[in-house]
């Protein structure tokens, strides 16, 4: 005989990604992010155990941070743009939480010289990458 709770999940759509963080949410469009507080989100509601334990603190100079510079130098951004783009494409499509079993794509991280199977050299930055990736992820 309980009562029936029929309100809306805010949930990632094609267009815009959320990211819960202890402080407020994230929306993230191409056309960049949105700060919103939770008293506005108004008619939606979210799960608590999908709030990021972390503050968000917006970056200006994001290219300045450790993070950025990271992610350009594992890329080998200053030789190959185009695989410093893939590369936060990829970020993006994993950490955008609508892609669905049906149409998911796998994606796939190596090292860029292999190294001998029985004694692995790693250093790369997989590890790191998913690491942050877990820490982003609020499934």
């Amino acid at each position: 005989m309980l009562p029936t709770f029929n309100a809306e999940i805010l949930k990632d759509t094609p267009t815009e990604c959320y990211k819960l963080f202890k402080n407020r949410v994230i929306k993230i469009t191409a056309d960049g992010l949105q700060e919103i507080e939770y008293k506005d989100l108004h008619d939606k509601f979210v799960w608590k155990k999908h709030i990021i334990d972390f503050e968000f603190v917006d970056i200006k100079e994001f290219k300045q941070c450790h993070y950025y510079k990271f992610i350009y130098n594992v890329s080998n951004a200053q030789s190959e743009p185009g695989r410093h783009m893939a590369f936060i494409t990829a970020i993006g499509y994993l950490l955008h939480n609508l892609n669905g079993r049906e149409n998911g794509q796998a994606i796939i991280c190596y090292d860029e010289v292999i190294t001998d199977i029985n004694i692995p050299q790693g250093g790369s930055g997989k590890g790191i990458l998913a690491q942050s990736l877990a820490k982003l992820s609020s499934c």
